[in-house]
Formats: structure tokens, sequence, C-alpha cells
């Protein structure tokens, strides 16, 4: 075979690549835009203000929204009456282990419809975009911003949503395998920012990763910089959340903080590097509570810190013995830790 059908055959092989990912881009791009009414999807990609965020396929619950909004001084406001209560949060305030989750409990207590956003493995990252995506379609009464556990997930795994806005130190990876990894994987974050079909095949693996636990972790040790700079991007997200909700015509924000089982020990009984680097981490996320709180003083943003159900003993013994959590979990509560959460932050909720 000579050198020039070589290369035709090249020629042919590229191209046929390229207009395959053309058409099931284009394709993507105008089966979003119909079943999902909204031409945004035609301009992912072109407009770096346009995000997406995939909260259910089976449900088609997919959010695209122009984060643009938030730059906004003034937001004209939807007239819609205000009514019941959004809940954003990761897998420890949805459903788990088939327990009953805070939320219902909540919402059978005070008589008021609760929207559930929380996403299993998801940061306050996810739940900005999905907020500022339902409050162009109701107005809540209160946001329930239920966000601890997860948001260290940026100490392993990099920024994503400020990383323009804060300086990542380095990461400690385990070996050159996992450092040539994530760099594949920067490679592929950069194609989701530009192309929906690959947006939505990546969130499909996500997807499967996390139902089988193998969810790569690119390193082991966390310097505190790290930890600090994950609390400073739950603060950035956080702001930015009440910020529009208020603009929106939101009357209370609620800042939660689920206790875990960690805290019903002293530091020095925890012998697992997770254990250690939750307890530190909660440090630096409680100082960016404290400072949210400040610039927002009696401004209708209430903090509900569920962990002073344990600090300051409001568990009673005869609790404590019962069944908090999920059976080997150290995170997700159990239905009588779910009913407890709720007892607890009913008790605040105006």
């Amino acid at each position: 075979m000579n050198k020039k059908i070589i290369f035709k055959n090249i020629l042919i092989i590229f191209f046929s690549i390229f207009f395959f990912i053309l058409t099931l881009e284009i394709s993507t791009r105008f089966f979003f835009s119909i079943i999902k009414t909204d031409k945004k999807y035609f301009f992912y990609g072109f407009n770096n203000n346009i995000n997406i965020k995939v909260n259910s396929f089976t449900k088609l619950e997919i959010y695209i929204n122009d984060s643009s909004e938030i730059k906004k001084s003034k937001k004209e406001p939807l007239f819609l009456k205000q009514t019941g209560i959004f809940v954003f949060g990761g897998s420890t305030s949805k459903s788990y282990c088939g327990v009953i989750p805070w939320p219902t409990f909540l919402e059978k207590k005070k008589g008021i419809k609760i929207n559930n956003f929380a996403k299993s493995g998801k940061n306050s990252d996810y739940s900005f975009e999905v907020l500022i995506s339902q409050l162009e379609k109701q107005i809540p009464e209160s946001v329930i911003w239920a966000h601890k556990a997860n948001e260290f997930q940026v100490a392993y795994f990099g920024l994503d949503r400020n990383k323009d806005k804060i300086s990542f130190e380095k990461l400690n990876f385990q070996s050159d395998l996992h450092k040539l990894l994530y760099y594949l994987k920067a490679i592929s974050l950069t194609l989701k920012k530009y192309l929906v079909s690959y947006y939505m095949l990546d969130e499909i693996v996500l997807r499967i990763q996390y139902k089988f636990g193998k969810v790569l972790v690119y390193q082991n040790i966390i310097s505190d910089e790290n930890l600090e700079i994950a609390s400073l991007n739950y603060k950035i997200n956080t702001l930015d959340a009440i910020r529009y909700s208020f603009l929106s015509g939101v009357k209370n924000f609620y800042i939660i903080s689920l206790f875990n089982e960690y805290d019903l020990k002293n530091y020095n009984d925890l012998s697992s590097l997770r254990a250690q680097y939750d307890k530190k981490f909660e440090i630096f996320f409680n100082r960016r509570v404290n400072e949210i709180l400040n610039e927002y003083k009696n401004k209708n943003v209430y903090y509900i810190n569920t962990v002073n159900l344990i600090n300051k003993n409001l568990i009673s013994k005869e609790i404590l013995k019962k069944k908090l959590f999920c059976d080997n979990d150290t995170h997700h509560h159990s239905t009588q830790g779910h009913e407890l959460i709720s007892d607890y932050i009913s008790s605040f909720i105006k």
C-alpha cells in the first residue's frame, strides 16, 4: 500500500470521526432544546455564562441557565407568590439506605410544601446552578442550604465553578498514574464546558461510578491550605446563593450543618485520615459561616448547626443508644437520625 492511499485512509477516518462528533453534538443540542423548550442549549460552550446541571436523566431534570444574572445589582422581581421551602444539599438530605429523609419529616411537622433538590455526591457548585434555574419558575418563602459533607471534594479534585476566583494549592498525587488521570480529567472538564453531548456522556459515567463506589480520588494527603480553599469555595457559592435568592424575593435563608458520627468522638479518637480531615474542615467551614453571618447580620440569614445536638448535650443517652446512622456509615443518618434532625431544624424555621 503506497503512502497516498495510507494518507487518504487516514483523512477518511479523521473526517468520519469529525462528522460523527459534529452530528452527535448538533443532534444533542437540538434534542434538548426541543424537549426542554430552551434555546440556551444551542449556545452552550459559545457563551461561558451558560451552565448545565443534571439532577436526573430518568426524570429529565436537567437545568440550564445564564449565570450572568448574578452579576446584576438589581433583578426584575417575578410576581409570583412566595410559597414553600427549597432544600439544597447532598445525599445526607435525601433518602439513603431506604430511610425517610429529614426534609420529608420537616414538611409534615411544619405543614409547608418542601421541594427537595438535594443530590447525592454534589456540593454547592451544583446547587447554586439549580437554585438560579428554579428561582425563574417559583419563589419559595425560604431556602435551606444544607451543604458541608461534600464541600471538601474541592480539596480532593480541585476547583470548578470558582477556579478563576481562587488560587488552588498543589495536589499531592498518590502515583504517576493518578497524576496522569488527573490531567486527563482536566481535559475531560474542558470538553464538558464546550460539548453538550460530552457533558451528558460524562454525567452518565459519573453516575455509574457513584453507583458502584468507584469514584477515583487523585490524592490522599490533603493540606490545610486546600481545606481552607474548599471552605472559601463554599463561602463564594453561599454568598451568591443568598444574594440571588433575596434579589428574587426569597424571605429567609437558612444555612444548615448536619452532624456526623465523627462529631460523637474526640479528635484524638479518630483513626482514619478521612475522619481527621472532616474534623479539620469543620473548623474552616465554621469560620466561613461566621463570615457569611457577619456580612448578612440581621438580614434574615440564619445558621442552624445540628452539631450543637452533640456539643451541647441536647441528645439524651437513650437517644444516643439508638441507631442514628445507616449500617457501616459515618455520615448518612438512619430514619431516627433524620427525625432527630428535623425536630431540631423545625424549632428554628419561621
